[in-house]
């Protein structure tokens, strides 16, 4: 429980060597190459998540404008630490996109335990996206 002792924070930052590996281990189709792209054609922000000292993760996020509103999307994020990552960096990210003006949040998963950690959070599903492979490779 040492990390409800360290100060909890996010900080936007760069592409960089942290964000490499964090991302590295996600296991989509997307691919770092993409995220790299959009990093640097400036439609992704990138965010370090810090435990006192320590970046034990990184986020990718960007900002759509709705009918309804402005809303923040998650695209990614990953990181490695003993503490529930979701249940420190979660809020953070909402008081970030309420600074910005967001009305929501928003991020895409296939992960039943982060949908039931996110349901408990106030979270609701909004869609159902489906995918078939058709090319064969």
């Amino acid at each position: 429980m040492d990390h409800l002792r360290q100060e909890v924070s996010l900080t936007e930052t760069v592409w960089d060597a942290q964000a490499v590996l964090d991302l590295s281990a996600l296991k989509d189709d997307v691919g770092l190459d993409w995220y790299r792209g959009e990093v640097k054609a400036g439609r992704l922000a990138v965010y370090g998540a810090h435990l006192g000292r320590q970046r034990v993760g990184t986020v990718l996020l960007r900002y759509e404008q709705l009918d309804k509103g402005r809303e923040m999307v998650i695209v990614a994020a990953a990181g490695y630490s003993r503490a529930d990552l979701v249940a420190l960096f979660l809020p953070r990210l909402e008081t970030i996109a309420r600074l910005y003006g967001c009305r929501s949040v928003r991020f895409h998963t296939v992960r039943a335990g982060l949908v039931r950690k996110a349901q408990r959070r106030g979270y609701a599903p909004v869609d159902i996206v489906l995918r078939k492979v058709v090319d064969g490779r």
